[in-house]
């Protein structure tokens, strides 16, 4: 007797209910699925009553995962200035997913940008590149393969490729509507500008994520430092001040709070500067 249609009735579910794992089959079908595991080329999918079925990877169109709560809380601990507690788990992310990167509705091309985003916080930037460029060659969503270019720009930006970056970063805004991309790119942009000094420019680009990417919280702390700096360049030194202010009480151990700090302190000389007598 053949009990896969049996075992495959026993998996199907109504559209629009959230079990653990959602399979989407080429044919069309619907499957729910409590655990999901891959051996070489074959899935199989065991159901919450224990109904277990088999199908080739060439079978399945996507499989849906429900967002890991690794990711935001990976975000968390890079703003809270935990980038290696982050890393960590980002790794074991990484490898969670690795078996299903190549079938749409995994978490390993975000997890692994993600990665690469905690070790840049560290001043890991090399490896932060080769994930990066792993990511543009490897993953499926091309809205993970677009920002991972932004990403790469970052780093080429800060090995002092002024120009390939911003050739980068414009390709990313041009051809990219996530906003995972976007803000990262947006992020990376606006530091071109700075390195450029035009600091209207820079703003503009740097205001774009909290307006419009506001959960994109791990670059957050480099925009409001981008914001301040172009502030700087703008002669808007109380404007400048508050920013940064808010940038080191809302993200006290943030990597980019004493970049904060430091730019305080100049401005400070400065009003000394023009100001003996205070």
């Amino acid at each position: 007797m053949n009990l896969r249609p049996i075992l495959i009735a026993m998996l199907l579910i109504p559209v629009g209910l959230a079990p653990a794992q959602t399979v989407i089959l080429k044919d069309g079908r619907v499957l729910a699925a409590s655990r999901v595991q891959r051996s070489a080329d074959q899935v199989k999918l065991t159901s919450a009553t224990g109904a277990v079925a088999e199908f080739g990877m060439a079978e399945i169109a996507r499989i849906d995962f429900p967002e890991p709560p690794e990711l935001g809380d990976a975000a968390a601990k890079v703003v809270a200035g935990k980038g290696e507690e982050a890393a960590e788990l980002l790794e074991r992310l990484v490898t969670e997913q690795a078996d299903f990167r190549e079938i749409p509705g995994n978490w390993w091309a975000l997890a692994l940008l993600r990665q690469a985003q905690a070790l840049e916080g560290l001043g890991r930037g090399l490896e932060a590149q080769a994930l990066s460029e792993k990511l543009v060659t490897q993953a499926a969503d091309p809205e993970c393969v677009k920002a991972a270019e932004a990403q790469v720009a970052g780093v080429l930006l800060r090995r002092g490729d002024l120009a390939g970056a911003s050739r980068r970063v414009d390709t990313v805004l041009r051809d990219s509507r996530g906003a995972v991309a976007r803000a990262l790119a947006y992020t990376v942009k606006g530091q071109c500008l700075l390195a450029q000094e035009k600091w209207e420019e820079a703003m503009l680009a740097f205001v774009q994520v909290p307006v419009f990417y506001p959960g994109e919280t791990i670059v957050l702390p480099a925009v409001m430092l981008g914001r301040g700096r172009a502030l700087v360049g703008m002669e808007d030194f109380s404007s400048a001040r508050a920013i940064l202010e808010e940038l080191r009480l809302a993200y006290p151990a943030a990597p980019e709070s004493k970049l904060a700090l430091q730019e305080l302190q100049r401005l400070a000389a400065q009003e000394k500067g023009a100001n003996p007598n205070r």
